[in-house]
């Protein structure tokens, strides 16, 4: 039937809100810490130093902390008190998407929020912690497990009033985004970037936290280090004064691709791969970067979902000439160092650019702000405006073309992208300067000869190819390996980009195993951890076949401890439980396979992925009654997922007597997904079931959708041949091959094997 085909997922988190002192839930702290033997998700990090708190700096250093103190790494987790509270507690009631919340303060000064069930029942939870500070402040409760949960409702802090964070979107209980489930869970989604020293310590056994922090907020040794030493140093000058044990981590010196690495640990979409950030190694020691893909950035690579900056800046001119975020933000209070226009015209010489004659829009206006032509932005979070960093040229004629966003129609809505391209070409003329954009979309979209620009991106140099941009195109290269793609991949692996590195093993993974090694091995020794580990995530799929050769043995035993560590420390995520199930399958430990599945399916139902991966199993494993049963629940729990209708056909196909039933199954999933395959699969049905005339009439609508598709053009060549219609199917495969003359090998050889 269909062979079991694993989804492995990257472990991308969804930043949402959270994080602050030692033991996290004050309402009820455990008792013991939430470690199970075998977990390598607890491999502590060491730590020679030891943290001491912002008061301590003070001292020294009062510009900078009065400068940090009040802003928003300073109030990004704090406990609840009247200075910390911004929401309205004096027992209101409020009415959203028609369920009631209460909000109020107890006699003793404490803030709880009442939630009014569908029952009729109330249920209050106490707030534990507030959790950031404009323009919307969020509240943290307590739930079982050590967890936290940010509840749904949050303060709009500049009008005044409470709002749902989903805005108008309505989520199920059971979904993993509603604010009590992992969508919402302050452990798993926000915890490592609202605090100092964060362990997230998820016991995947018990599934319980043991989540702690050195210091509530982000403070000044989030960035700079444990200031233990360097206190005893400042305190008693006589020690070594070059002693790194004392010298904390500054950021004078840095290259601005390094400083903007501090910056890019929380500022980014990126995945966690240790448990604890040590302020050792860099970014790629510690976290995956996510690629600009589609879902989380448009196809030129302009942010769509939450992408928290990096990945744009990274795309940037900017970035590739040196610049760095403290040259506009302030790094301590974390606000503009000038105001929008002035900051832009300290590089750009206001005569040339901050002038009609370059922005062509009447002066002082908004329109003539450098920002909103080039730095255009989303909100998020219903009220939270942020700008896209990616400081990129308007292209309307990319979106008359594909479709993507530009600054002109962000404010001329009532005109097309056409007239706003034709504007363009009249103030800069018709052409327009090559940007990689110009190779990503039709990449991503999938059209005009995508191979050619996956090569020209593969090959492309700094600037023009920023390397966030090359490592996209590589992460896509598996489905485009022709000849002269697959010779670049012994320049990839050497690469100075560690997203490159990172992301051409994808690629990798498309050789043959005995191809894939040389490589992986390689990589498998990379100097940056999220290298090594993803090799060895490859590795562990052809190793049975290609073993790892006995003088790579020691290497390789590290780096697996290095990616189980990963798989644990993020299997709190659905995602995170099927990468571990996989790691049971490869080492036939079916049983804890199936586990895993299963508890990827309890921690989000609607996660088709692994409820596919489970019915496959359960098909090779002969178990065809759980396997329907599960294929079924996809079906019912993703309703838009329509290659669950194939599979389950597939299935239902092995008997005779559930042709019909397998046939309706094989069309639902042509007409959801448009694949050609499952039409025709749905066409042979009908043919087994001798319904010839039914299959002549089907064949015929599917290549009105289809015309060049050869599995079509041939199972109504054999249709027609079972109606001894013989010169209809000759006249078919005659006027087929002259209109498409490419397919002609493929019905060639399909015709061979009838």
């Amino acid at each position: 039937m269909v062979k079991h085909i694993f989804l492995l997922l990257s472990m991308l988190l969804v930043l949402v809100a959270c994080k602050q002192d030692k033991v996290v839930p004050q309402a009820s702290p455990m008792t013991s810490p939430a470690t199970s033997e075998g977990d390598p998700s607890h491999m502590e990090l060491p730590m020679n130093e030891q943290y001491v708190g912002t008061e301590a700096c003070k001292a020294c250093h009062e510009k900078e902390f009065e400068s940090w103190h009040g802003s928003h790494h300073d109030m990004a987790m704090k406990k609840p008190t009247p200075e910390t509270v911004r929401g309205d507690f004096n027992d209101i009631t409020v009415t959203i998407k028609g369920k009631t919340t209460r909000f109020y303060t107890a006699e003793d000064g404490k803030y709880f929020i009442e939630d009014h069930l569908a029952d009729s029942t109330k249920k209050a939870y106490e707030v534990i912690y507030t959790f950031g500070w404009e323009p919307l402040q969020q509240y943290l409760v307590e739930a079982d497990g050590g967890r936290l949960q940010v509840y749904k409702l949050c303060w709009d802090t500049e009008q005044h009033k409470w709002f749902h964070i989903y805005g108008e979107l309505r989520i199920a209980d059971h979904d993993w985004l509603h604010w009590s489930k992992g969508g919402m869970n302050w452990n798993t989604m926000c915890s490592d970037c609202h605090s100092t020293h964060v362990q997230k310590n998820y016991d995947s056994e018990k599934d319980i936290f043991d989540t702690s922090y050195e210091i509530i907020n982000v403070s000044c040794e989030a960035c700079h280090g444990p200031a233990h030493k360097h206190l005893e140093w400042a305190k008693n000058k006589t020690l070594p004064d070059k002693d790194d044990h004392y010298i904390l981590k500054t950021f004078r010196n840095l290259d601005n691709k390094k400083f903007v690495d501090e910056c890019a640990r929380c500022h980014s979409r990126r995945g966690q791969i240790t448990n604890l950030y040590d302020h050792s190694g860099e970014f790629s020691d510690h976290y995956q970067l996510s690629e600009l893909r589609n879902m989380l950035y448009h196809a030129d690579g302009q942010i769509l979902d939450e992408v928290y900056v990096f990945g744009s800046f990274a795309q940037s001119k900017m970035y590739q000439n040196h610049v760095q975020c403290s040259d506009c933000h302030d790094s301590h209070s974390t606000k503009l160092k000038l105001p929008e226009q002035q900051l832009c015209l300290q590089c750009h010489i206001p005569e040339k650019y901050d002038s009609p004659s370059h922005h062509h829009h009447k002066e002082n206006s908004e329109a003539s702000k450098c920002v909103n032509c080039h730095m255009t932005g989303a909100t998020y979070m219903q009220n939270d405006f942020r700008r896209d960093h990616s400081f990129r040229i308007p292209r309307p004629d990319q979106s008359a073309k594909y479709g993507t966003p530009n600054a002109c129609n962000e404010c001329h809505k009532d005109q097309s992208a056409q007239w706003a391209s034709e504007q363009v070409n009249k103030w800069y003329g018709e052409k327009r300067a090559y940007h990689f954009s110009d190779d990503l979309i039709p990449l991503q979209l999938n059209i005009e000869a995508p191979e050619e620009h996956l090569y020209k991106l593969i090959t492309g140099k700094l600037p023009e190819v920023p390397e966030i941009v090359k490592a996209t195109a590589w992460s896509l290269a598996a489905n485009y390996m022709t000849p002269r793609v697959q010779q670049e991949i012994p320049s990839a692996i050497k690469d100075p980009s560690p997203y490159v590195r990172r992301y051409v093993i994808n690629a990798i993974g498309a050789l043959p195993p005995n191809e894939q090694m040389p490589f992986l091995l390689t990589l498998m020794q990379d100097k940056v951890r999220v290298v090594r580990i993803r090799a060895i995530e490859y590795i562990q799929q052809i190793k049975a076949e290609i073993p790892v050769p006995t003088a790579n043995q020691a290497a390789y035993e590290k780096a697996y401890q290095e990616y189980e560590h990963e798989l644990y420390l993020n299997s709190d995520f659905q995602t995170g439980r099927t990468n571990l199930a996989f790691k049971h399958y490869l080492d036939q430990d079916f049983d804890g396979a199936i586990r895993e599945y299963n508890k990827a399916l309890e921690i989000d139902p609607l996660f088709y992925q692994a409820g596919m991966n489970l019915a496959q199993l359960y098909y090779q494993l002969g178990r065809k009654a759980n396997a329907e049963e599960e294929f079924k629940r996809v079906i019912k729990t993703s309703p838009n997922y329509g290659d669950a209708n194939y599979f389950l056909a597939m299935l239902i196909a092995e008997d005779s007597n559930r042709m019909g039933e397998a046939f309706e199954l094989f069309k639902k999933a042509a007409d959801m997904t448009g694949r050609p395959r499952y039409a025709y699969n749905a066409l042979l049905t009908l043919l087994q079931m001798k319904q010839v005339a039914e299959a002549i009439k089907y064949g015929n609508k599917q290549l009105q959708r289809y015309p060049s598709d050869p599995n079509l053009i041939y199972g109504l060549y054999i249709a027609l041949m079972q109606y001894n219609d013989k010169e209809e199917a000759r006249r078919l495969l005659q006027n087929k091959l002259q209109e498409y003359p490419e397919i002609a090998p493929q019905i060639q050889r399909l015709l061979n094997g009838s």
